[in-house]
């Protein structure tokens, strides 16, 4: 396990800032990167943040943007 392991707590309710984003995107990108065995589930990772799945899968929905190719059509990056 990283170093992020010990990540740092917020209070219930509370919104999340930057920096909890950023560790959100460094263990998700991190986690992208592991083999199909070993990538761990959006409940993993929330358990990992200590955080409720629903904000986790919110934050992740977020986040994922729809690229657009020059003739206007959308893809997944």
């Amino acid at each position: 396990m990283s170093q992020l392991y010990c990540i740092r707590k917020r209070k219930s309710g509370q919104h999340l800032d930057l920096e909890d984003r950023k560790i959100l995107e460094y263990l998700y990108n991190q986690n992208l990167k592991r083999s199909k065995k070993e990538l761990l589930t959006q409940k993993a990772l929330a358990k990992q943040l200590s955080w409720s799945e629903a904000t986790l899968s919110r934050e992740l929905k977020r986040g994922l943007v729809d690229q657009q190719a020059s003739d206007l059509t959308t893809y997944k990056a």
